[in-house]
């Protein structure tokens, strides 16, 4: 019997650190309000939402590893909260470093990253390693602060803000937060910044209904102003009416007067259209 229990005992002590640690899946819209580092690894198989108003805080030590093409969509705060002896780390599942079961070596361009919508608040990432995404962290917000982070082998950017790279060495900690009146600015909902990308839809669908309006009334001003100038034309040239009088002085300058406002009716319109059209480009490049 004491020989049956040793040899279980040992079998048991060898096996359970052979066995892999156990993982975490997360997809889609998240419920919970943090990560903790003894139910790491997380497996992010499809995209993570945190809605707006929601908070989630993803402690020390926790490693987070993304399948292919999913991420991280900020709506609401985020908090990572590393150590400086315990960084929370954002890596592909191809990263053998933290998944031993990977026979692919991993690659910039593995999973996306970390988006912070216009609607996030009060992103906080803090002693943070994130390797082989897309674009790192794409910020639509300058309500962000960075904090002795490591970002390495991304591939289009590490950091953007709005469309706009920083300069990150790789695998330097780097950090960044913006002037508070910078942050005040873009983050009033009233401000610019905010109309425009919270109604950029139906400021492109406006664009492109008084562009395409002012294009259709220009060129049917044209036309009636080109009517109207070969009718001038044919008083200048001294024809009489059709019943054979001449025209009146006045009635010479009353062809002329409606000759200029078809035309500058058609000018206006155009103008109209070119701004509408130009506003509806716009909306489709930023």
């Amino acid at each position: 019997m004491y020989k049956l229990f040793l040899i279980s005992f040992i079998t048991l002590s060898v096996v359970i650190p052979l066995s892999p640690l156990a993982s975490t899946p997360l997809t889609g819209v998240v419920h919970f309000d943090s990560l903790v580092q003894g139910k790491s690894p997380y497996i992010v198989e499809k995209d993570i939402i945190i809605p707006p108003e929601k908070t989630v805080v993803i402690e020390s030590g926790c490693v987070i590893i993304f399948s292919d093409f999913s991420g991280i969509v900020n709506n609401g705060t985020l908090i990572v909260d590393g150590k400086p002896d315990k960084p929370v780390i954002f890596t592909s599942h191809n990263d053998t470093t933290y998944n031993k079961k990977s026979g692919i070596l991993p690659n910039p361009f593995d999973w996306s990253g970390i988006t912070l919508s216009s609607r996030s608040r009060g992103t906080k990432i803090s002693y943070a390693q994130l390797h082989y995404s897309v674009f790192g962290i794409k910020s639509q917000t300058y309500d962000v602060e960075i904090k002795q982070s490591v970002f390495s082998q991304n591939g289009q950017h590490d950091f953007t803000i709005n469309g706009l790279p920083f300069f990150v060495q790789p695998d330097i900690p780097y950090d960044y937060r913006a002037p508070d009146k910078i942050i005040a600015v873009h983050t009033n909902d009233y401000s610019l910044v905010n109309i425009w990308q919270n109604h950029r839809k139906p400021i492109r669908l406006s664009s492109l209904s008084i562009g395409s309006g002012g294009i259709i009334l220009g060129t049917l001003f044209t036309i009636f102003a080109a009517q109207q100038y070969s009718h001038a034309s044919s008083v200048w040239a001294g024809k009489s009416k059709p019943d054979g009088s001449y025209y009146t002085d006045n009635e010479v300058a009353g062809i002329y007067d409606e000759y200029h406002s078809q035309l500058g009716k058609s000018i206006t319109s155009f103008c109209f259209g070119l701004c509408g059209m130009t506003a509806f480009v716009l909306t489709l490049k930023f």
